[in-house]
């Protein structure tokens, strides 16, 4: 008797502990779907990073490729986002593409030519190994460059409504006033990275997915002091 009085209990509870399953579930799927729809969108650097090595010969090659990592990784992130509060299509992915296409690419072009300049420094300087204060100077700049135009993409993706120089701004004023947590993204990219680099076939099928999600848990803090303090 007591059995069946607790059976619907019962039922219940395993109901949620298959919900929640699923969910994980369902992240593994986005992950994997995200990551697949970025590098679907960015064939020619996938291409190049396979079959070419980075050198000055090389690097313009490579500077171009990188021109669609912009509102493809901005895409990634709304995908994701979106994904996790309502609806994880592809479609998503493809919307935030046209829509912030422009956004991503005005805010990256700046940065990419940053990353150029150091880019071609570095590769000059390889051969000479007296300088190493303007390695690390360029260096420096590089990962400095790389975190502005990381976070840049998280201010777009999070914050839909701003315009591209409001969107500058918001970043420019966040990376001042939130340094740790704006460097705290280049850390989670490169320890990310390393680390789903011992299993390939992880870092083939859900890298960037796995990057981009964790960039936006450690992001919301961030908006949200935003939000709270009326930064713009």
């Amino acid at each position: 008797m007591e059995k069946n009085i607790r059976q619907p209990e019962i039922n219940q509870k395993d109901s949620y502990k298959l919900f929640h399953h699923l969910s994980y579930l369902n992240y593994i799927i986005y992950t994997f779907l995200g990551t697949l729809l970025f590098w679907l969108f960015n064939l020619p650097l996938l291409f190049l990073l396979l079959t070419m090595e980075i050198k000055l010969s090389t690097l313009p090659l490579f500077l171009l490729s990188f021109l669609p990592v912009a509102p493809a990784f901005t895409a990634l992130l709304i995908y994701l986002k979106e994904a996790k509060e309502k609806d994880g299509t592809p479609k998503v992915f493809l919307l935030a593409y046209r829509r912030k296409f422009k956004h991503s690419l005005l805010g990256w072009l700046p940065v990419l030519v940053v990353i150029g300049l150091c880019s071609a420094n570095l590769l000059l300087l390889r051969v000479t190994i007296q300088i190493t204060e303007l390695k690390w100077l360029n260096l420096f700049l590089l990962i400095v460059a790389l975190t502005f135009a990381i976070n840049y993409f998280l201010v777009v993706a999070t914050a839909p409504s701003l315009s591209i120089k409001e969107a500058l701004l918001l970043n420019l004023q966040l990376f001042i006033l939130k340094s740790s947590r704006y460097m705290l993204s280049f850390m989670i990219i490169i320890s990310s990275w390393l680390l789903l680099a011992l299993v390939p076939i992880y870092l083939a099928l859900f890298g960037v997915g796995l990057i981009s999600i964790l960039l936006l848990l450690n992001f919301a803090p961030v908006m949200e002091f935003a939000r709270k303090h009326s930064v713009h």
